[in-house]
């Protein structure tokens, strides 16, 4: 994930539990970020990119086993659903949420 979808990645870091940042500080240093319009074009078409992508691994995106611990879900499915609950319908509570497009090899899930 770090290389395809750099933001999102970044953006999930910070909360992370080896970070420890409370959620509201995340939340505000991400929209610090997103004052800037390059930055948030880029975090718009990252996140819609990585929630249709069906390689993303979202289980590893937010529990990496050594750096980043967001969330410990069980399931893909529910690990990307975290992640549209904590980034998709926090920032585009308006926006229909991107249709994940499945993966060819659902057993290979690549990194953001």
């Amino acid at each position: 994930m770090e290389r395809k979808y750099p933001a999102i990645s970044q953006a999930l870091t910070l909360f992370s539990v080896e970070v420890g940042l409370d959620d509201e500080v995340a939340y505000r240093m991400i929209d610090e970020s997103l004052k800037n319009e390059e930055y948030s074009r880029d975090f718009r078409s990252q996140l819609e990119g990585a929630l249709t992508d069906g390689s993303v691994s979202w289980k590893k995106a937010l529990d990496d086993g050594e750096a980043v611990t967001v969330y410990p879900a069980d399931e893909e499915e529910e690990a990307r659903s975290f992640v549209v609950e904590l980034l998709w319908k926090y920032y585009y509570p308006n926006e229909r949420l991107p249709t994940l497009v499945a993966a060819a090899n659902k057993s290979k899930h690549s990194e953001l």
